[in-house]
């Protein structure tokens, strides 16, 4: 870090500090293009300083030493197995994500879902873009009057429906012949402007659900989602008013139920940081309720970030962007309720329908087991507090930005760009493992017990980044050293006094995802990290990347101990289940 401190005065002629204060003085708020500028979409934060790491030692991109000889960590927990415990949902099941709607028509997208829909399976997928001009729903014909086809939106939805998932549509964007094409978003286009012929708008929405109710049934589609339109709080999104989208959202409101009034519609999908910072969400429930549009649920975005100025106008310039502390999914989750207590609406349908650690594409911590302690983490700790949590996304095959050619670049999804699975596809497998009643919650574990008898102990270790990461400081990582941003607080040895549990033979089953298992990317360091990947290597990285498994048979009386040691970011589940 020294050197690194050294090597920026050298360049710059003064301190990180001081460069980042005249750096931000200096920026101007202005309305990006995707020509234009940068985004927090478009944002590499890991190769922020690449110009710099020349002056590094030269062993600060070599593979770091994967166990932290730091201190160990004690935790014992004495619980009484009485009673059947509470029944939980696992809403986390309501929603998974893709990037647009036309990549659910990708082979291997189709395949990334199938491989999901295999291990949980989900209940709904949301997507941006339903009215994109790649979907051809809209054009004019030689009187400027609108044609619609709705042939694109059929077979993504008779696809979805195939693999067990309905839609939840994010009504958005505007066709291109119905835009200002000024106003655009992402490498493959999107138009985020007001209708230029609002009748035509309305035709669409009304032609659109017609249809729907059409093919696929009007009691069936009163059971899927409208959410309209994406982070209007975000001007990249929505490069108008407050009232300019109320009013937009009145219209479009109106026109769907005018079709069907049992048709659940909601919004308005802004980011966390407007809910916590903001009086955004107070005037947009006071707007709906004044004028009779009162959304039938509530959806917002959380992604961990604070912002430097505490508004979101500069959330398009990163470098007033850090991280959150580690506990910011369940406290935002406490003060969005807090809200909607307080406008009166206590029981409002709460949807998160994007959350991540990050919103950028090339956060290269996406690849390792951190995401894997980070999902189990904020799920367990949020079990059933909202109707979903739609983690974007499914896939790295996104088109927001240009698809890199790298398989670990650090993209949001699940699965790599080419079918191999991340340490965070596996926590959800291990999570659709959990019971229906939850007998015991806290830190660092998760106990339930499912029908037949049989109980489950999920574990998790989770590290955060460290505080000079969270500021947006990335000398400390690169392609092959990915662990050394996290706050390392060594082994964790956890402890487990049970009483209660009826006494028997019983097989004790235990996974575990870490760095030596479960891990597709610390595998790929293993092989030496080939630039190419064959078909011979994603297959091998799929088939040894697995989480770890062993079993064993125990009599057990009416109270035993489990005892389990972590490393970093590790997850573990244990089964046990009665044998007769």
């Amino acid at each position: 870090m020294k050197s690194f401190h050294k090597a920026f005065k050298d360049v710059y002629h003064t301190t990180p500090a001081e460069y980042r204060k005249q750096r931000d003085a200096n920026i101007e708020t202005k309305n990006l293009s995707k020509h234009e500028g940068t985004s927090y979409l478009s944002y590499d934060r890991d190769n922020a300083y690449v110009s710099l790491f020349k002056y590094l030692p030269s062993q600060a991109n070599e593979p770091a030493a994967k166990l932290s000889e730091q201190s160990v960590m004690v935790k014992e927990y004495d619980i009484r197995l009485s009673g059947n415990g509470k029944p939980i949902k696992h809403t986390w099941k309501t929603l998974c994500t893709i990037g647009k709607a036309k990549e659910a028509l990708y082979g291997p997208v189709q395949e990334h879902l199938k491989m999901i829909q295999e291990i949980v399976p989900f209940r709904y997928i949301r997507f941006h873009g339903i009215f994109d001009d790649e979907m051809m729903v809209y054009r004019k014909d030689a009187e400027g009057e609108p044609i619609f086809n709705f042939t694109y939106v059929d077979k993504v939805i008779d696809f979805l429906r195939s693999i067990g998932l309905r839609p939840f549509f994010e009504l958005g964007f505007m066709p291109g012949e119905l835009a200002d094409k000024t106003k655009t978003i992402f490498y493959k286009t999107s138009y985020v402007s007001l209708p230029q012929n609002n009748e035509h708008w309305t035709s669409l929405l009304q032609s659109f659900i017609r249809h729907l109710a059409s093919r696929y049934g009007a009691e069936e589609i009163k059971t899927w989602y409208f959410e309209f339109w994406n982070e209007p709080d975000v001007r990249l999104f929505w490069p108008y008013s407050f009232e300019e989208f109320t009013l937009f959202y009145r219209n479009s409101y109106r026109a769907l139920k005018s079709v069907s009034p049992d048709l659940r519609i909601g919004g308005p999908s802004i980011v966390s940081d407007s809910l916590i910072k903001s009086d955004w969400i107070e005037r947009y429930m006071t707007y709906c309720v004044q004028h009779d549009c009162r959304p039938d649920f509530i959806t917002f975005h959380m992604y961990p970030l604070l912002l430097e100025r505490g508004t979101l106008d500069n959330i398009d310039s990163p470098t007033g962007v850090q991280y959150a502390g580690e506990d910011y999914v369940k406290e935002t989750i406490m003060k969005v309720k807090q809200t909607l207590r307080k406008w009166g609406a206590p029981g409002a349908e709460l949807h998160v329908t994007e959350w991540n650690s990050t919103p950028h594409h090339r956060e290269l911590t996406n690849d390792t087991c951190y995401k894997s302690a980070y999902i189990v983490k904020n799920i367990i700790e949020n079990i059933d507090e909202v109707g979903s949590m739609g983690y974007w996304t499914v896939t790295d095959l996104l088109e927001e930005l240009p698809l890199p050619a790298e398989t670990f670049h650090g993209g949001l999804g699940l699965i790599t760009n080419n079918g191999v699975k991340k340490p965070g596809f596996y926590a959800y497998e291990l999570l659709a493992k959990l019971g229906d009643r939850l007998l015991d919650l806290g830190e660092s574990y998760c106990l339930t017990m499912s029908q037949d008898g049989s109980y489950q102990l999920l574990l998790y270790h989770y590290c955060h980044f460290d505080q000079l990461y969270s500021m947006n400081d990335t000398s400390a990582i690169g392609s092959f050293n990915r662990y050394d941003v996290f706050t390392d607080s060594g082994q964790l040895n956890l402890t487990f006094r049970m009483d209660g549990i009826p006494a028997g033979n019983y097989e004790i089953r235990k996974y575990a995802i870490n760095r030596e298992h479960g891990s597709s990317y610390d595998l790929w360091m293993d092989m030496g990290h080939p630039e190419g990947m064959t078909p011979q290597d994603v297959q091998y990285l799929n088939m040894r990347s697995m989480p770890r498994q062993t079993v064993k048979q125990e009599a057990i009386g009416e109270s035993f101990a489990i005892r389990s040691s972590l490393s970093p970011h590790e997850v573990q589940l244990i089964e046990i289940r009665p044998v007769y």
